[in-house]
């Protein structure tokens, strides 16, 4: 909260939210009733033909603080030998389930570090700590999805919209150096040759930057996905980083990009819309009445929207603060410095000095805090 009063970029970051949101999910982590409806809902969602699975949790032998599970015989990821084939086929079942999470599942593992991950002799891997996993909606999915066909297809202002949509703008945005930001991200970070290349923390960094200067706030719901992500990278980069992202991808964008396209699916969206046209349509006429009304009989006020004078009073009001603070901090300088004794038996004066000394302190460092906590602000 302080980083978010003093500095404004942190305000678009949404740093409480995040911190807040990551809360919930630890909060949610000790309570075992959570993790056991996690695990069944997983076990729901596993594909057969795929060597994915979740430990096969037991209902009548857990509570809220005990949690009964089958044993997986099996080591953590973290000691394949990097570019084995045993672990690129690991990284592939990993990458394709984490799509299959995110883009048809809707939920996925929200902690899926190398030490979560086992892989058994019959090479079935095996996911564990389940405590904290994230949700994507429908719609999210939705712009999930066209960002990363706008992001193959070179489509720069698609991407500009969707992360317009995906985040909250605090203010005007100029698509075109919006657009501009983008193809310039993009170049110089998404367009390489094999995962290995791939920059994620300048990525971030660049991104972030393009956020803020534009005065995006990121929503916080996508926070335990960017965790997740930066996770699974890490363990990308170290065993396999050769792996075809796009190739494994592909099959569920373009399931999902088929069905968006279905004519059932926009017959029915077709449907909802008209549906929504028409209720508001029979509601215009009322409102049209009652705006004549309102009209006639003065009930209605039109006031000009100036926000540049409306920030001069809070303006005003903070500079007379500090100018006050300031002759304050002046006069109390001065008045100790004049009050020092000849002598030190002066008693009266010794402690008077002392007095006027500390308000001098007291006085100059709140004013130097509250010019320094406020250089973030406009």
């Amino acid at each position: 909260q302080v980083l978010e009063a003093g500095i404004d970029e942190m305000q678009l970051v949404g740093v409480v939210s995040i911190v807040e949101e990551f809360e919930k999910g630890l909060i949610k982590e000790l309570n075992f009733h959570q993790e056991l409806a996690n695990l069944l809902e997983f076990q729901r969602n596993l594909d057969p033909a795929r060597k994915v699975t979740v430990p096969r949790p037991y209902p009548e032998l857990s509570a809220r603080t005990v949690l009964t599970m089958q044993f997986f015989a099996g080591r953590p990821i973290r000691k394949l030998v990097p570019k084995s084939p045993e672990a690129q086929a690991a990284v592939n079942e990993i990458v394709y389930t984490a799509f299959k999470q995110v883009l048809v599942d809707g939920a996925f593992h929200g902690d899926p570090h190398a030490g979560n991950l086992l892989l058994g002799e019959d090479g079935v891997l095996c996911m564990i700590d389940l405590g904290m996993i994230g949700r994507i909606t429908p719609e999210q999915r939705d712009d999930i999805v066209t960002l990363a066909v706008a992001t193959i297809a070179n489509d720069g202002t698609t991407i500009a919209r969707v992360l317009l949509k995906m985040g909250t703008p605090t203010q005007r945005v100029n698509l075109a150096e919006l657009k501009a930001d983008i193809e310039r991200i993009r170049s110089q970070h998404l367009m390489v040759s094999s995962f290995g290349e791939y920059d994620s923390a300048g990525f971030i960094e660049d991104f972030s930057k393009a956020a803020g200067k534009h005065r995006i706030k990121l929503a916080r719901d996508m926070a335990i996905l960017a965790k997740a992500a930066a996770t699974l990278e890490d363990i990308i980069r170290t065993l396999h980083p050769d792996v075809d992202l796009i190739g494994i991808a592909r099959p569920f964008l373009d399931d999902i990009v088929k069905r968006r396209l279905s004519p059932r699916r926009v017959l029915g969206e077709l449907m909802s819309e008209a549906s929504g046209v028409g209720s508001m349509l029979r509601t215009v006429p009322g409102q049209i009445d009652q705006l004549l009304h309102d009209f006639e009989s003065g009930n209605i006020m039109v006031r000009a929207m100036t926000p540049e004078l409306d920030e001069i009073s809070p303006r005003l009001h903070a500079l007379g603060g500090r100018i006050s603070l300031a002759a304050f901090a002046s006069a109390t300088t001065i008045a100790a410095a004049i009050a020092v004794p000849e002598s030190m038996q002066s008693l009266p004066r010794m402690v008077m000095t002392t007095a006027l000394g500390i308000s001098a302190v007291i006085a100059w460092t709140a004013l130097f805090a509250w010019h320094w906590l406020g250089r973030g602000k406009p």
